[in-house]
């Protein structure tokens, strides 16, 4: 920074903000030499990790043979959950992800197993020759189902002011809908790896590609049961993460720190692209519900939100997730008498993981939906509804979880906007233009954004 502030001076100019600052690693990502955690030169010895995987997504597990995997080409070492010396459970805040499946099948795609062998193909190669034995049971894939068989990864939350349901009742107009919000694949630039190296005095060195080296370090402690000081996280770079490695990036640290330990050598475990996609979590996927009643005018005198989070089999962040859809429900709207329910569903599907937003995008499209629902009640044009009920004084400054809602903005920047865009302009023309355009239709619209940056665990918040 004071390299930066010098330079700018230098120049004639004692701005520091809008100076325009390359990357710090820009010019060796373009050309090509970053280092990733796969371009790093691997010590002599280094074995290669793989994993076999379920081919069903419930059951319970009559029995495992991997004599075929053991015998195959190359493999020098093959492990299960009962090799585990420390911790079975990874959990990164509540128990429910097992290092390797422990008894049961919880999702299509999970880990059975881990072999090492003499290289990368003959691993994988040796992954699928396992012989496993299930039973299967009835599987769950969709909120609905979750709730009829009353299957939750954590206990439902709400919040809400006011009677909802009276003032719901008594309201001049109502509507109602529903909206499916579909999961997506983080696809970062590198996929899940990590490289492990034993060191002396039973320790571990590991470089992986995480956004969450400290929690590495703490898991691979408690698998391998050695105190925390003896695993050092190396991280340089992870080629992209935005959720996809905040946690489930310590499954394959821990598994290839367990293999380098019992084998006394380096470990590399690098997840093929189809396999990454198979055992890894997503956005969550949410099914959401809203029923709203308004005056004349469009102004929302009750809300009632129901968000229903697929979290797929074990809590993973999900209690955290859904929390955060349910404080974005409003977005930047004065909601009424409120009563919104987040519902943390359980299915058999990889565990949904933390993805850009956080669950803040599914919470505010509801707002939006719940907009674009009464403008077509009404007749009107959806920006006169919205900007009906923008938190103000005329409306109400209080969310449906208690904050007021200080320093706002929001109705002097979509004014501006409105103005500086020519959005009524605008919106005449696509309108005269989608009357006589029989395929090809436009659209336009202007959204606020209400987003916290906090965390939803407050002592997190202190810096």
């Amino acid at each position: 920074m004071r390299k930066l502030i010098d330079s700018a001076k230098d120049s004639a100019s004692t701005q520091v903000v809008h100076t325009s600052v390359k990357h710090e690693s820009a010019a060796r990502q373009v050309q090509g030499s970053a280092k990733y955690i796969d371009d790093l030169v691997e010590p002599q010895g280094t074995l290669y990790a793989a994993v076999g995987t379920s081919q069903c997504a419930a059951g319970i597990i009559e029995s495992m043979d991997l004599s075929a995997v053991r015998a195959s080409e190359g493999v020098v070492d093959v492990i299960t959950i009962d090799d585990v010396p420390g911790h079975k459970d990874i959990g990164p805040v509540f128990e429910g992800d097992p290092l390797l499946a422990n008894g049961e099948v919880k999702f299509y795609g999970q880990p059975y197993f881990a072999v090492l062998a003499t290289s990368v193909h003959l691993a994988r190669k040796a992954a699928l020759k396992g012989n496993i034995k299930v039973i299967p049971t009835a599987a769950v894939f969709t909120t609905e189902e979750a709730h009829k068989h009353e299957r939750f990864v954590r206990p439902t939350h709400r919040f809400g002011q006011g009677d909802a349901d009276t003032q719901l009742a008594a309201a001049p107009l109502r509507c109602k809908g529903n909206l499916s919000i579909g999961g997506q694949e983080h696809m970062y630039l590198e996929g899940q790896v990590s490289l492990a190296i034993p060191d002396e005095d039973g320790r571990m060195k590991v470089y992986t590609s995480s956004q969450h080296p400290s929690e590495v370090q703490k898991l691979v402690a408690e698998v391998l049961n050695i105190k925390l000081h003896h695993v050092m996280v190396d991280m340089r770079r992870m080629g992209g993460g935005f959720g996809g490695k905040e946690t489930q990036a310590a499954q394959w640290a821990c598994l290839a720190s367990l293999l380098a330990s019992r084998n006394q050598c380096a470990v590399k475990c690098r997840l093929p692209r189809s396999t990454d996609m198979h055992v890894t979590g997503k956005r969550h996927p949410f099914d959401n519900s809203f029923e709203v009643g308004f005056n004349e005018n469009g102004k929302i005198v009750a809300t009632k939100v129901d968000i229903n989070g697929n979290c797929g089999h074990s809590p993973d962040l999900s209690d955290a997730i859904v929390d955060r859809a349910m404080f974005h429900a409003d977005n930047g709207y004065f909601l009424g008498a409120s009563n919104i329910v987040g519902h943390r569903l359980q299915t058999n599907m990889v565990s949904h993981t933390a993805y850009r937003g956080f669950g803040g995008p599914q919470g505010m499209i509801m707002a939006e939906a719940m907009m674009d629902a009464m403008a077509r009640k009404l007749e009107v044009d959806p920006l006169t509804v919205r900007k009906q009920n923008l938190y103000g004084p005329e409306t109400g400054t209080i969310t449906p979880y208690g904050m007021e809602v200080e320093h706002n903005l929001l109705p002097e920047m979509i004014a501006k906007l409105e103005k500086d865009a020519d959005y009524w302009a605008r919106r005449d023309e696509i309108t005269e233009f989608n009357r006589n355009s029989p395929v090809i239709k436009k659209g336009l619209a202007l959204t606020p954004v209400k987003f916290g940056i906090s965390f939803t665990a407050k002592h997190l918040n202190q810096a």
